[in-house]
């Protein structure tokens, strides 16, 4: 990571309050920032291998995974009924190891990758240099009993036509002190899938990989959406001290969940007090990473001392612009949390970003620019990693890893260096004390207006810009 070979990335970003003197309210609350980003890489993985695995395994759920005509080859099931994409990972420290859940889905014929029969969370582990170890295996203490990656996890679903099984999956880890007094960790995934206790309707769950426990989520004293996906994990502790975690519920307008991961029950904590933007697509990509409170004491303005602050790759869907129907990419975003108040706003948020990928076509095919099809789709779903390097009790460096799916085909990982100085440089224009107040939420709604519109003309000027390429 700390070898990797960067180039550097600028970022348009807003905030909620202002930057520079204007009556105009984009360039009044915006700044540029540049951060360096590596080159993507691809996280391999054997659907062959995967499919086998399947065949072997004791699991309900792999009996919809095979129904293919007698007379076709593998290859030929391979290439057109299954893929894998929506990769997310961590880094367990205990074992050493990123522990990657990806999506892999099998469309039986006559139906299309897009609403395919089933769906599966299958598990990777990598060590620190993204080699993958195969036949890993994990102790939990707590069970006595040893698990085996690569694997498929058996998670239990129900029967449907199609959209079967586990959607979406996005892992956190969870750091807790167990029975011997000593600090543990556990992977947590999140997820969405139909289920008969939300009367058929397509809820989010918790599945413990490490207990095979799974919980289904629900709302207090709400009645279930047709569909729930796109929650935000993340926990307000760095060691928990009790079994909750938190989620955004919604984005613009910002919303928070607190839920319960025994009995499921979500409650809110926070709903802003004012409305989002009409028509807004600032939709849940990665987790949230918290700042370190050392960090932010020692670096950022006294305002900040009493909050806590988080960093997440959130992700919009421009729709009808000339990159294809729709265009998927991220966005680079700071939530804020006050400690005394218990309110939360976002601080930051950039425009669109590429990370400085050439984006695979939805087509699947290198040959292909990134609006040749339908779809142009860069969605992040994990920070991997976050790590500060420092040099003579000074921070020096930080370094992050995102995992991010191509296409709907592919995960790629890219590894980041500056986002906390690019942060920092920003937070720092903010000065004197303020409450989150009505006018910070404003602001706050204004600056998401503000990147929303930015991701949309430059959708447009992607599409111009590789037109005219193909003119050249």
């Amino acid at each position: 990571m700390i070898n990797a070979d960067y180039s550097t990335h600028q970022l348009t970003a807003f905030t909620s309050f202002s930057q520079q003197d204007s009556k105009n309210d984009c360039r009044r609350l915006k700044s540029y920032g540049d951060i360096k980003v590596s080159k993507k890489e691809k996280i391999q993985d054997d659907l062959n291998s995967i499919r086998d695995r399947l065949k072997k395994m004791n699991y309900p759920g792999a009996k919809y995974a095979f129904s293919d005509y007698s007379q076709e080859s593998k290859e030929f099931i391979i290439d057109r009924r299954w893929d894998r994409f929506a990769g997310s990972s961590v880094w367990l420290s205990k074992y050493k190891v990123h522990f990657v859940v990806s999506r892999v889905i099998y469309a039986k014929p006559g139906q299309k990758r897009e609403s395919p029969t089933v769906s599966y969370c299958n598990v990777q582990i990598f060590d620190k240099n993204w080699n993958e170890l195969k036949d890993f295996k994990i102790d939990v203490e707590s069970n006595g009993y040893i698990l085996k990656f690569p694997n498929v996890l058996m998670i239990p679903f129900e029967e449907a036509p199609k959209n079967m099984g586990p959607e979406d999956p996005r892992v956190i880890v969870r750091k807790f002190m167990n029975n011997e007094g000593h600090v543990d960790e556990e992977p947590i995934i999140v997820f969405n899938q139909i289920s008969s206790i939300l009367d058929g309707k397509r809820g989010m769950h918790i599945y413990k990989p490490f207990t095979g426990e799974m919980t289904v989520l629900q709302i207090e004293d709400s009645e279930p959406k047709e569909r729930e996906k796109n929650w935000v994990p993340f926990f307000t502790e760095e060691i928990s001290k009790d079994n909750n975690i938190h989620f955004i519920y919604g984005l613009d307008p910002l919303e928070i969940l607190e839920c319960d991961m025994d009995s499921g029950i979500c409650k809110y904590v926070f709903k802003s007090p004012i409305s989002g933007n009409e028509g807004s697509s600032l939709r849940g990509g990665t987790n949230l990473v918290r700042i370190p409170r050392l960090l932010v004491k020692k670096h950022l303005p006294e305002y900040y001392k009493t909050q806590d602050l988080y960093v997440a790759f959130p992700r919009t869907n421009v729709q009808d612009c000339s990159c294809g129907n729709r265009m998927y990419r991220p966005h680079l975003m700071v939530l804020a949390k006050d400690l005394k108040s218990e309110t939360y706003n976002i601080e930051y948020i950039s425009a669109s970003t590429d990370l400085n990928i050439k984006v695979l076509s939805y087509a699947g095919d290198e040959k292909y620019n990134e609006c040749d099809a339908s779809m142009s789709i860069l969605i992040p779903n994990s920070i991997s990693q976050w790590g500060f390097l420092n040099s003579a009790g000074k921070l020096k460096k930080d370094f992050m890893t995102v995992m991010l799916s191509e296409a709907d085909k592919t995960n790629v990982i890219v590894h980041i260096s500056g986002i906390f100085d690019h942060i920092v440089t920003v937070l720092r224009k903010k000065k004197g004390n303020f409450d989150m107040s009505d006018v910070i939420f404003e602001d706050s709604k204004k600056a998401i207006g503000c990147a929303l519109k930015v991701t949309s003309d430059r959708c447009e000027a992607i599409s111009e810009d590789l037109m005219a390429e193909n003119l050249d």
